[in-house]
């Protein structure tokens, strides 16, 4: 059959509603991810941001001097995480003109205000650290929900 009387028989979709959703008034509103929410997962996600974050907040600027306060840390993840966190807005990058290049990072006020995030979950980290409530499932909850 030929294209051309393919989109002739082709019935035109119309917006209707459809018959089993609720209207908008009924459902609340969830909006989308924000770019705040999408910047907050992206550093809270990777491994070491906020280990680097936390160490430029310290007064540690020099790339060197992270990765050895850091085992484990290799300069591919830690380049990897100082663009992700340049791109941001969270960190800057101050390039000296020196033989050797001289590279430092310091904390903007985006970054400011995620470390202030940090310092709550540390401050939170304390409070718990007073109490004798369990941190991790016990043996017996993890077993119940594995046989599901």
């Amino acid at each position: 059959m030929p294209v051309h009387i393919l989109k002739k028989t082709q019935k035109k979709k119309t917006a209707t509603a459809h018959p089993r959703r609720a209207s908008s008034s009924d459902t609340p509103v969830i909006p989308l991810p924000s770019e705040v929410l999408t910047i907050v997962e992206a550093v809270f996600r990777c491994k070491w941001s906020l280990h680097i974050l936390a160490l430029i907040g310290r007064g540690i600027h020099r790339p060197g001097q992270i990765q050895r306060a850091l085992p484990g840390l290799t300069t591919k993840v830690e380049n990897e995480c100082f663009r992700r966190l340049i791109q941001f807005h969270i960190v800057t990058r101050v390039a000296y003109p020196e033989i050797p290049p001289r590279v430092e990072y310091d904390v903007t006020t985006r970054g400011k205000k995620i470390l202030s995030i940090v310092k709550s979950i540390h401050a939170l980290e304390a409070e718990w650290a007073g109490d004798n409530t369990p941190r991790t499932p016990s043996t017996a909850a993890t077993k119940m929900g594995a046989g599901r």
